[in-house]
């Protein structure tokens, strides 16, 4: 905002020089960015803060500057006016929640024409262009006391009402810039009795424009919403002189004034004969709010000796009204903030009113000190990075795909309807949320092949949304993971649900979770998360002790894969790290002693009919197995001759233990009789 000198003088009698007041108040809070040379003098270029509204006036300066520098304020001398109509005029606020006070007085005998060359420079020298003398007013009045007004040509106006009203859906009106401007339903609006005539405290219609035929106005001096005005103002893309003032706050006490001002600056250059009376709709007065104040406590929060009693002189010198708070006490006072300081609603608020105006010079320069402690990382950032680290030592690597993407070809129409759709879609291609990692990993995939890459060894973390926002972590490896490997027999094996199962075994081994079992649905239907992309008899789900689902891995559809352009087989896994929290040890990993004593090892060779899967015979032998076995592992899987039809040979390896003793052979004997028992129990053979 500009703020000329001169102008500022006839308010407030300034005895320093401007670049001392410039940085008084820059230091007070009013930043002065710069001091120009105007028509008249000196011009102060003030940048005003959001919650300053006060301070958009030349009037709300002279306020600050009496304040710091404790100088006398001289008002305008502005007469009365009455309230009652406006020569017939009626005035209808169907909102006062958005309008709380709206004023209008009639001017009749209207002469348009230019403005007294001693407004016309003020205007300039305040940054607006001077366009006739009605509206130079009525400019000069907003930047001199900071009310935005407006003013109607009365013979334009249709009927005898003005309506204070929220717009309709369709409305539409032409503005004073001339751009034919739709109205959002529910902006307000100021109407006469057929259409509407202004954006209510932005910008007046062109219909209702001054003119030089106009020999009739009406003023409208309001008090409105300053939220209801910055959405209007947004919506439309339309900042005013008028709107920027709104927006921060405007006096509701002021609106009168302002409009008296206006009709006596009109008669008293001959442009106008206001009449006697007006109109003043105001909404019920609110109680004032008392505000608690304890001048004792300022010297705490401000760091810096305050006395009470220039707490309180503080107070006086911004306009605030003390009283004693309960029993007379000057311990303990209650605040009313002038009509014009809205920003002020605490105590803190008037704690900082009263450093601001002691001078925040005053305040000592200090570093902060205090008691460091050492940072760390969340419980889910500690287990994100053991993820990645597990993943990594898997031989893959990381990409992180878009979150937004297309449905899937191969999803049928009630999948894609699951989906999150966005509201204001940018392109088809990211239109939904991601219910699954896999889709924007399998896109990488058909990167990579596009690009002759042999293979391709994935991982990702991220959040989906299936509808529920989760964290997720999943593994796809196309091609042959071996594929650089020196054994001919590696490179080329293709991926498959095993080595997903691998790599999820390998993360949740990380993780110290060993209570996950892998679980193959029959026929292979209602897999959770990304088990849709997988082919049915070749994946399996994860499963806590309890059965809750955390997970699935197998193989990717060959359909799916041809439709991607993805030549080579590929296995994926994908994890909910959310539900695998809950199985994630608190404690610390407890270490063991290395034994003192050595193992003995032993094998069976079971043999099963291959409708038996390994997670029952691992069931089977974790149920039946004593502490002396200290692990087991399937070491070998045979099909084929000599072996019948419908029977699958394993081998599976034991280490057996004891932590006191060396185990003799009939120990070692005894277990492993009891683990055969219970493989027969699956309906196990074994070889003479």
């Amino acid at each position: 905002m500009r703020i000329p000198v001169t102008w500022l003088k006839e308010l407030v009698p300034i005895g320093i020089s401007v670049e001392e007041l410039a940085a008084g108040l820059t230091m007070a809070g009013l930043e002065i960015e710069s001091v120009e040379p105007g028509v008249d003098g000196e011009v102060l270029n003030a940048y005003i803060t959001p919650n300053r509204g006060d301070c958009a006036s030349i009037l709300g300066v002279a306020r600050e500057v009496a304040a710091i520098w404790t100088l006398p304020l001289r008002l305008p001398n502005i007469g009365p006016a009455h309230a009652g109509t406006a020569a017939g005029f009626q005035v209808s606020v169907q909102c006062p929640e958005l309008c709380p006070r709206y004023a209008a007085r009639l001017v009749t005998d209207v002469h348009v024409g230019p403005s007294p060359p001693d407004m016309q420079r003020r205007l300039t020298a305040a940054g607006m262009r001077p366009i006739n003398n009605v509206v130079d007013v009525t400019n000069y009045v907003m930047l001199e006391l900071g009310q935005p007004m407006h003013a109607f040509d009365r013979e334009r106006l249709a009927g005898d009402t003005i309506r204070v009203r929220t717009a309709e859906s369709g409305e539409t009106l032409e503005t004073l810039d001339g751009v034919h401007r739709s109205l959002e339903a529910g902006t307000l609006l100021i109407a006469d009795s057929k259409a509407p005539i202004a954006l209510a405290g932005v910008m007046g219609g062109r219909d209702t424009e001054i003119g030089p035929d106009t020999t009739s106005i009406l003023l409208e001096s309001a008090s409105f919403g300053a939220r209801a005005v910055r959405r209007t103002s947004r919506a439309l893309g339309l900042r005013t002189e008028a709107s920027y003032r709104f927006e921060r706050g405007v006096d509701p006490d002021g609106a009168v004034r302002a409009l008296a001002r206006v009709c006596e600056l009109l008669h008293k250059i001959g442009a106008g004969q206001p009449s006697d009376e007006m109109v003043d709709c105001r909404a019920a007065a609110s109680e004032p709010v008392w505000i608690r104040f304890r001048p004792g406590r300022c010297g705490s929060l401000l760091g810096i000796p305050m006395d009470a009693r220039r707490a309180v002189n503080c107070m006086g010198r911004l306009g605030i009204t003390l009283r004693s708070r309960g029993a007379a006490s000057e311990a303990e006072l209650e605040a009313l903030a002038p009509s014009w300081r809205s920003d002020l609603n605490c105590e803190e608020d008037l704690i900082e009113e009263t450093g601001r105006i002691a001078g925040y010079g005053e305040i000592p320069e200090r570093l902060p000190h205090g008691v460091t402690c050492r940072g760390g990382d969340s419980a889910q950032g500690l287990m994100l990075m053991e993820v990645r680290r597990a993943l990594q030592q898997c031989g893959l690597s990381e990409v992180v795909t878009h979150s937004l993407e297309a449905p899937a070809s191969w999803e049928s129409e009630d999948e894609s309807a699951t989906r999150l759709h966005l509201r204001n879609v940018l392109s088809a291609e990211i239109s939904t949320l991601r219910p699954s990692l896999l889709q924007g990993m399998l896109e990488s995939a058909a990167a990579n092949a596009s690009h002759a890459a042999p293979a391709t060894a994935i991982f990702q973390v991220g959040t989906v949304w299936q509808p529920e926002e989760s964290l997720r972590a999943a593994v796809l490896v196309s091609g042959s993971p071996g594929a650089r490997a020196w054994d001919p027999g590696m490179r080329q094996r293709p991926a498959d649900y095993y080595t997903a199962r691998g790599a999820a075994e390998r993360l949740l081994r990380a993780l110290r979770v060993d209570d996950v079992r892998f679980v193959q649905q029959p026929g292979g239907g209602g897999m959770p998360f990304g088990g849709g992309l997988m082919e049915p008899a070749r994946c399996a789900e994860l499963q806590l002790a309890d059965g809750s689902r955390v997970g699935v891995a197998g193989e990717i559809q060959p359909e799916i894969l041809r439709q991607m352009g993805i030549r080579r087989a590929a296995a994926a896994v994908e994890i909910d790290l959310n539900a695998l929290r809950r199985a994630v040890p608190a404690a610390a990993p407890r270490w063991r002693p290395v034994p003192r004593f050595p193992a003995s090892l032993r094998d069976l060779a079971p043999r099963l009919p291959t409708a038996v899967c390994w997670s029952q015979v691992d069931a089977a032998v974790r149920q039946a197995a004593s502490p002396l076995v200290e692990r087991f592992a399937l070491t070998d899987l045979y099909e084929g001759p000599p072996l019948p039809a419908g029977v699958r040979a394993y081998t599976i390896s034991f280490t057996l233990r004891s932590a006191e003793r060396t185990l003799d052979d009939e120990d070692a004997d005894a277990e492993m009789a009891t683990l055969q028992d219970a493989l027969q129990a699956l309906g196990a053979t074994f070889a003479s």
